[in-house]
């Protein structure tokens, strides 16, 4: 089997998947479906049975196709238009063709033809074509080159074996294989260590490790029965891994070389043929022809899906696909597009390159889903965070690129993957007060958008709110402050000042009642006016105050004391101390001073509370005496 056929499975993949992802973004590159090739020129037409293509991966617009009984036609316009380039009359029915990978103008076309040479090698890109007289007598079904020396060749000739060159063709030897009269086969070269070859004939895995001097053989058993291999597969980036399809038991998996062994997920298919991306080492597909059907995984053979084979001409069999009893061939070129040969013809795919788009919670990602991408093209997505959120982080391929808002795939050439997450934006309140009392909470507040945070304002004993500052203006002396709907950062501040608290006393002449703060109380005898000064008894009123008055009957001496002043009076005396410093009661009126009247002992009101620091107002419309005190 020719390993290009599995190329066709990734078409088929891709193909399928169009009619499962519905979204508009995802189907732009599949829509055109198969493209059955025009009519070349030298009469390369449509209906023309194919029976092997090769493309030059260097230069994707160069395809060579070889037909069943016209040689080999070669289009340089990526298959639009062919033209014949066997130079050679006994250069008909070839079934197989080989590109030299590291000069590709060196083209290798195994024929079917009994009687003629079996290989045919050019060296001018197809113009002249020269037969490999040492090569094998018989039909040449499969031809590998070495991807890493291209002088190296297998080829597997029908009833005759396999053989190996060293020297691009020109000599032969026979490897020590058992042959069998067997059309299905299967080369394959370890793309790392091209050392290591792997032949499958007749169900048996055939190993080499030195370029196939010598052989060993692997078998695959499912529950103790020995299993048919049709075709095994080296991952391309790990020479250990193996996979092998088999004829009714499904896909295997090794992961030491070969050695060991165990069933995929897919367990009954008659898996024709098993291929893993080059662009994905965990997507592998699987072909089972005579069913006409494709399973596909994209987890490392961990789960299987079934695709029927949509997309090419309805009448077409499996015998469209066989020629002469092998596998016919289909290739892809280094910008994705599929080439299937049949007997039908030639048909071409444009097989899109895949963007996975996801987006994590509080955002989304323009243009979403899976997006498909044709070989070469741009794809630009856009990235939005929903309100009261901002980027985290953008992934693409796994690796971070900031926090962008725009990312711009340009010249695809491979599957992709773009993914970005989101987090809540956030905005910090910072709280202070001052020395004589709390804000709480304070600090610095960590709020998310649109949040809101309450802060409560406590003076300290003796201490009062002055004023509380919300982002540097005042709002008042109020004692707690709401932020709603937060969207930006925020200051707030807390001024105290001490308490000063303000004692109001009202007297007037004549009433033995009077206020203190509003609060009624009553004195031993109305106030009275003498010598143009207010006499009353002052002990109602300096305790009201706060303070305190001795009697000395003795000395006839009153004592008043208030916080820190002390102030001395005695009865007809006209000078009083005030903390022991002589005083005049009134410097203008030596007549004022304390008495005895009606056993009360009345003293100047005025000296008394302004010297104890209080202000003293007079109504005289109304005779009335207001005293304010501040502690």
């Amino acid at each position: 089997m020719k390993k290009s056929i599995g190329f066709f499975v990734i078409f088929l993949m891709v193909f399928s998947l169009s009619t499962v992802l519905s979204t508009p973004n995802t189907v732009t590159a599949q829509d055109a479906g198969w493209q059955e090739l025009s009519t070349g020129s030298n009469g390369l037409m449509k209906d023309i049975a194919i029976s092997s293509i090769a493309v030059d991966l260097q230069n994707s617009n160069i395809i060579y196709a070889g037909t069943d009984f016209y040689g080999v036609y070669k289009s340089e316009d990526g298959g639009s238009t062919w033209k014949c380039m066997s130079n050679i009359q006994d250069m008909i029915n070839v079934i197989s063709l080989a590109i030299n990978p590291q000069n590709p103008k060196i083209i290798y076309a195994g024929l079917f033809n009994f009687g003629r040479p079996r290989i045919y090698k050019s060296e001018d890109g197809g113009l002249t074509w020269n037969a490999l007289q040492k090569s094998p007598q018989y039909p040449v079904y499969e031809i590998a080159v070495d991807p890493n020396n291209g002088n190296t060749l297998y080829a597997y000739s029908h009833t005759d074996g396999f053989y190996r060159s060293i020297d691009g063709g020109l000599n032969w030897t026979k490897l020590s294989i058992t042959s069998f009269s067997f059309k299905h086969c299967c080369i394959a070269i370890d793309p790392k260590n091209s050392n290591v070859v792997y032949i499958v004939q007749y169900g048996i895995i055939y190993k080499s490790e030195d370029k196939g001097d010598h052989w060993s053989t692997i078998q695959i058993k499912n529950n103790g029965s020995m299993c048919a291999v049709l075709s095994v597969t080296v991952a391309p980036d790990n020479s250990n891994v193996l996979y092998a399809s088999t004829d009714g038991f499904g896909i295997f998996k090794s992961t030491d070389g070969g050695v060991n062994w165990i069933q995929t997920s897919l367990s009954n298919a008659n898996a024709e043929t098993i291929v893993v991306s080059p662009n994905n080492s965990k997507a592998m597909y699987a072909i089972d022809n005579p069913r006409r059907s494709l399973e596909a995984t994209s987890d490392s053979w961990n789960s299987w899906k079934y695709f029927n084979l949509t997309g090419l001409p309805t009448n077409m069999s499996r015998d469209d696909l066989i020629g002469q009893g092998a596998l016919r061939s289909l290739a892809i070129d280094s910008k994705n597009n599929l080439f299937l040969a049949t007997s039908k013809g030639i048909f071409k795919y444009v097989v899109p390159f895949v963007i996975s788009v996801s987006a994590g919670q509080g955002g989304s990602i323009t243009p979403s889903g899976t997006i498909a991408v044709n070989y070469g093209d741009s794809k630009t997505f856009t990235i939005t965070p929903n309100q009261g959120y901002k980027i985290k982080d953008v992934l693409v391929d796994g690796t971070s690129v900031g926090t962008v808002s725009t990312y711009t795939f340009t010249n695809v050439t491979s599957d992709h993957t773009i993914q970005a997450s989101f987090e809540q934006l956030t905005f910090t309140i910072t709280a202070s007060a001052g020395s004589s009392g709390t804000i709480s909470p304070s600090g610095t507040i960590t709020v998310n958008y649109g949040d809101s945070k309450t802060f409560t304002i406590s003076p300290f004993s003796g201490y009062r709110i002055s004023t509380v500052k919300v982002d540097g203006k005042s709002i008042g002396a109020v004692s707690s402050y709401t932020f709603t709907n937060i969207t930006q950062d925020h200051t707030i501040e807390a001024i105290f000042e001490k308490e000063n608290k303000e004692t109001v006393i009202i007297l007037q002449i004549g009433n033995t009642t009077f206020t203190v703060n509003g609060s009624t109380r009553t004195l031993d005898s109305p106030p009275i006016i003498k010598n143009g000064r207010t006499l009353l008894p002052i002990r109602a009123v300096v305790e009201a105050l706060g303070g305190t008055v001795g009697w000395d009957a003795t000395e006839r001496k009153v004592t008043i004391t208030l916080s820190s002043t002390t102030i001395e009076l005695w009865i007809g005396k006209s000078t009083a101390k005030v903390n022991g410093v002589n005083t005049p009661i009134d410097s203008t009126n030596p007549k004022v001073v304390p008495e005895i009247i009606n056993s009360r002992t009345m003293l100047p009101l005025r000296f008394v509370t302004e010297n104890l620091g209080c202000t003293v107002d007079w109504d005289g419309t109304t005779k009335t005496i207001t005293i304010r005190y501040q502690q």
